[in-house]
């Protein structure tokens, strides 16, 4: 046999390439004239091309959780019937859906799973024949497999099934006692999962808040962002709200601009430029966890919903904060987070001292006693330094930057003849232990989100060699400090609340984009300090810390009495209480 004939035969013999999902939804599914869309006939992704990436990270054989966190009309749902139906078509194994309520699973059932497999030709021989038992509105016996349907307020319906494939829909609108205790539906629907080695679940809804199902399971995996280049200047960026704009009065002609270049894309460009997009992870190697993928995908990239349409919509509601966290929440596809408080750029260019960095603000005196806060981060040391003046507890920065080594850290203090500084222990605990027992000015500590401390701190004792073979049993007194309190004292400073003490930076940091950024990446919703999209904080974590350093070392201003008085008020009231 010559090679060539050789090379046919192989060729022949070969097993066909690999389908993937995408390649495999634009072959199979056809969308019905009965199903509520908008583009019926063959399913094609040139209608939402972002559902592309979305379906090959579905293919990764490592990918066990897909997270979409997504605004309306974006084809959110469609994508997991696409997955379903491929699931228990090309490798049938039981599967489970869940809704909000047992009526949606039945209404869904009916207007969109069912026709889809009855309205596409490759699905339609897989309905089995006896449709009386088998093609039930909540339970599919399709393909050799099992498909269950349920609601979020029936979590015994997925208490006792093995399952491998699992699909929750609109989990934000879970009623609550569905995720509370043993019968959290979430967890119980995946735990039926342990025995799959493949298993494979996917999560889709338009978000709530921060505290939210969707948003907490999109910052487990690598928060991928959709970005699209600049039809003009050819930068790549995301579609975002703040680059919608519009002239005074008229937000029917509004058109997204480039951030980069200025310049406004006509709707044709806008569809263009989502077509040649791509999805880009926000996160850093090692930051998601393993297997879990999650994607944002806003209503602004729909090719069916205008920059014009969401900024009329934009202008009647605004003014509505029942409708506004609508806008934001099924629109923009991001938490609405009811701002108590957050530092801005601005407040930090009006506490600019009359001094410049590296300097210091006071002279040196008994009066005047630097302390300073330290975040620690994998390979290096983020710290700022303050001056403090006992008579009056006003402050100033005098030193901040970046630090490779605990000894750097020493050395530092050293020159501005610090009396110490609190180190964040959160992360590389032991070597901030060791650290602390070489340099007696380093103060390890711990932050806590909770309020089961005393106010702001309370000491600990640390036996740094508890279950080292060979140890001494060294301790090292540890700091457990509430971060909202810090929070809330670092806040009053900046905006010079009513008994906040002076808070200075040097001339110009109030506009530096390191600094300021980090200033200004937290909010505080319902009382408590969130970084909803896991910005750089650093600067914040060490200026609450080095407030912490100062208070301990005696530096108390108005404001702690404050706090310290409600703690005791607080406690004297359940004092008082009968005791049984």
């Amino acid at each position: 046999m010559s090679d060539s004939a050789k090379y046919h035969a192989l060729t022949f013999c070969a097993p066909p390439p690999r389908e993937t999902l995408a390649q495999w939804a634009e072959r199979c599914l056809v969308m019905g004239t009965r199903q509520p869309t908008a583009f019926p006939g063959p399913f094609r992704l040139d209608n939402s091309p972002y559902l592309r990436g979305i379906m090959d990270a579905l293919d990764e054989p490592t990918t066990r959780l897909v997270v979409v966190e997504a605004g309306a009309q974006t084809g959110k749902t469609t994508l997991g019937y696409a997955w379903l139906a491929h699931a228990v078509a090309a490798d049938p194994a039981p599967a489970l859906v869940v809704y909000p309520s047992e009526d949606l699973a039945r209404s869904n059932s009916a207007t969109r799973i069912q026709p889809l497999f009855e309205d596409s030709p490759a699905l339609a021989p897989l309905i089995p024949s006896d449709r009386r038992a088998n093609w039930q509105l909540l339970q599919y016996r399709i393909n050799g497999a099992t498909v269950h349907l349920t609601g979020g307020n029936s979590p015994a319906q997925v208490s006792s099934r093995p399952i491998r494939y699992v699909l929750l829909d609109e989990v934000d609108k879970y009623p609550p006692e569905a995720l509370r205790g043993e019968a959290d539906i979430v967890s119980l629907a995946m735990q039926r999962q342990k025995t799959y080695w493949n298993r494979q679940a996917v999560m889709i809804s338009t978000p709530t808040t921060p505290t939210g199902l969707i948003h907490r399971h999109f910052q487990r995996g690598d928060m991928r962002e959709y970005e699209v280049p600049c039809p003009k200047c050819g930068a790549f960026s995301r579609l975002r709200w703040q680059n919608v704009k519009w002239p005074e009065g008229r937000p029917d002609l509004a058109a997204v601009h480039c951030p980069e270049c200025g310049e406004a894309w006509s709707e044709h460009e806008r569809r263009a430029a989502v077509r040649a997009g791509r999805w880009k992870s926000h996160r850093a190697d090692g930051e998601a966890e393993a297997g879990v993928v999650s994607f944002h995908l806003p209503s602004l990239l729909a090719m069916w919903v205008t920059p014009a349409d969401l900024a009329v919509k934009f202008v009647r509601i605004k003014a509505d904060p029942v409708a506004l966290q609508d806008f934001v929440n099924s629109d923009l596809a991001e938490p609405y987070i009811p701002v108590d408080a957050r530092v801005t750029n601005e407040q930090l260019r009006a506490r600019e001292g009359d001094y410049d960095e590296g300097a210091r603000r006071w002279p040196e005196s008994d009066e005047v006693v630097v302390y300073g806060g330290v975040d620690v981060q994998q390979d290096y040391l983020v710290c700022v330094l303050r001056q403090y003046r006992r008579e009056d507890c006003a402050s100033a920065l005098v030193w901040r930057g970046t630090l490779r080594t605990f000894a750097e850290l020493d050395g530092i203090l050293s020159q501005y003849h610090a009396e110490a500084c609190c180190v964040d222990a959160r992360y590389r605990s032991d070597e901030v232990y060791e650290a602390a027992l070489r340099y007696p000015g380093i103060w390890p500590t711990i932050g806590v989100a909770g309020f089961r401390i005393p106010a702001v701190f309370e000491q600990q004792t640390r036996n740094i060699d508890e279950g080292r073979r060979g140890g001494y049993g060294r301790t090292v007194s540890v700091l457990v400090a509430n971060s909202n309190a810090l929070l809330d004292m670092l806040h009053a400073r900046v905006t010079a609340a009513e008994g906040a003490p002076l808070w200075e930076i040097p001339r110009g940091l109030g506009s530096d984009p390191d600094y300021a950024s980090q200033m200004s990446a937290m909010y505080r919703s319902n009382g408590v300090w969130i970084n909803p999209r896991k910005l750089p904080e650093h600067y914040t974590d060490a200026e609450k810390l080095s407030i912490l350093a100062a208070w301990y070392g005696g530096i108390r201003p108005t404001e702690a009495a404050k706090i310290e008085a409600v703690e005791d008020e607080e406690k004297a009231a359940e004092s008082a209480e009968p005791q049984n």
